[in-house]
């Protein structure tokens, strides 16, 4: 595209210039540091490589998942890190990622990133909350409340 150059006599009266061609602007490219590479699980490498960004739908659904899982709800003894519920208190427990696997792919394995929680405080935290809840057994400060009922 070309663009139509006005240029103004000494007399104050408009001309029509010649047209010019665009030229893009020239931008340099910043130089940014390359992130630290960081070794990720085999499995969970093979499932990036194979599924892409729907990769945490199959790796919920994958055994890997169902092992480490049953390991830390038997740490936990599945009772809810931040409230003290359990499924014989009807509550629905699950066991969450306290860094999100989209984010950190790496800490999707490792079983400190894990928590048990139940669905009312799984909900409220969202994968934008990172923060990891201390074991109820180990704090005493809370050691003598009961759980809270739905």
């Amino acid at each position: 595209m070309r663009k139509i150059v006005y240029q103004i006599k000494v007399d104050g009266s408009w001309t029509q210039g010649k047209p010019w061609p665009i030229k893009p602007r020239s931008r340099k490219k910043k130089k940014v540091a390359a992130a630290p590479t960081v070794a990720v699980h085999p499995f969970v490498a093979g499932l990036i490589k194979r599924y892409g960004k729907s990769w945490t739908s199959v790796f919920y659904k994958s055994r890997e998942w169902a092992v480490l899982r049953y390991k830390a709800l038997k740490k936990h003894s599945g009772r809810c890190q931040l409230c003290g519920r359990t499924a014989a208190d009807g509550s629905v427990i699950s066991v969450d990622h306290i860094k999100p696997i989209r984010k950190y792919p790496h800490l999707a394995m490792e079983e400190t990133n894990l928590q048990v929680l139940c669905r009312v405080c799984n909900r409220g935290k969202g994968s934008w909350d990172e923060t990891a809840w201390p074991v109820l057994a180990h704090n005493k400060e809370w050691a003598g409340l009961t759980p809270i009922k739905d």
